[in-house]
């Protein structure tokens, strides 16, 4: 099976649970899911949580010191829309994983929210 999902659509904490929800329903353990929540909540929760000047103030903040690009993997010179790209992966030393948590743990945010 090919699963293909928009980054901004899923990401890695809701790819887990897609994965957990394939696995029930391949072992017949469907009924033992929870209920699913309406995607209207997380739209409500999106737009009435924080107005936009709210997280304009946030990400000024945040990145006020960031004056180079951040490219993934040093990729600079990227042509086309992307299409022929699979995948990119590049090994993590252990001990840097393991600082990676411990950094996001101690701000209390995901690993994934660390990164991005």
């Amino acid at each position: 099976a090919i699963l293909l999902f928009h980054h901004l659509a899923l990401d890695h904490t809701a790819m887990e649970v897609v994965g957990q929800e394939m696995r029930a329903f391949l072992f017949n353990q469907a009924d033992d899911l929870p209920t699913a929540a309406p995607f209207r909540h997380y739209v409500a929760q999106a737009r009435l949580g924080v107005s936009a000047q709210e997280h304009e103030q946030f990400f000024r903040e945040m990145l006020a010191d960031v004056d180079e690009p951040t490219l993934p993997f040093g990729v600079q010179d990227v042509q086309g829309d992307g299409r022929d790209i699979e995948e990119a992966e590049l090994p993590v030393d252990a001990g840097l994983a393991l600082r990676v948590r411990e950094q996001a743990r101690q701000l209390g945010v995901s690993a994934a929210s660390l990164m991005h």
